[in-house]
């Protein structure tokens, strides 16, 4: 038996069956079309490589017509919005067990430090949060975003305009410093001791070393 042709989706890169696929059309295409290049995710795609043959799986085609809606939309402002997040899985490490929604307040804090707005009901695992609640900082140096519209209204907005304000008002330290995490709460997020952390980091300082390593560089390289 012959194998079904399968066709690729130009935005997600998924195979579909070409009847589950769907073309750009009706009024206003190239402006949509511009929309399907920039979710495609490559910054370097220009819209001469989008053709006549590209097509949309059914979930893309919906949410290029969205945003596109969104963008005539008034009430509606560009951000950038965290990716492939669901209630369901830790939007860290895409574990699907002892999974919580992420609060609001912890939502606005991943905002204050990575310009990236966290929707509502977005799972994550609780020991990826130190004793505040918030996500440990190390943990979203590398969350991948979409820059497109978004519409926050109501309660939604309210809250989460609350939780900013909140963080605005906490001290530095109560965010940014590193040793304010205890032992416990450093071994979640470091293959070492916070101990042996701190004393490999005196030999990156830029007295010693030709090109200087803050902490974050080196608990990456740890993790690695």
């Amino acid at each position: 038996m012959a194998a079904r042709v399968r066709r690729s989706c130009y935005v997600c890169n998924t195979q579909f069956r070409p009847i589950s696929l769907r073309h750009i059309t009706g009024i206003n295409v190239l402006e949509k079309q511009e929309i399907a290049v920039r979710f495609h995710g490559e910054p370097r795609m220009l819209l001469e490589n989008f053709h006549d043959g590209s097509r949309l799986c059914i979930n893309c085609h919906l949410i290029v017509g969205k945003e596109f809606e969104f963008s005539n939309d008034p009430n509606c402002i560009k951000l950038n919005v965290l990716r492939s997040c669901t209630a369901l899985q830790c939007f860290i490490c895409r574990e699907d067990g002892n999974v919580h929604t992420l609060s609001t307040s912890t939502g606005a804090n991943i905002f204050m430090d990575n310009n990236i707005y966290v929707p509502e009901n977005v799972g994550v695992c609780t020991h990826h949060l130190n004793s505040r609640g918030f996500v440990f900082l190390a943990l979203t140096g590398g969350l991948l975003s979409s820059n497109k519209f978004l519409k926050i209204e109501g309660v939604t907005l309210q809250n989460f305009l609350t939780a900013l304000r909140d963080f605005s008002l906490l001290k530095p330290s109560d965010v940014a410093d590193a040793d304010s995490l205890t032992d416990d709460e450093f071994s979640l997020i470091s293959p070492i001791s916070k101990d042996q952390f701190n004393e490999k980091l005196t030999f990156c300082d830029g007295e010693r070393a030709h090109r200087y390593v803050n902490d974050k560089d080196l608990l990456i390289f740890l993790c690695e």
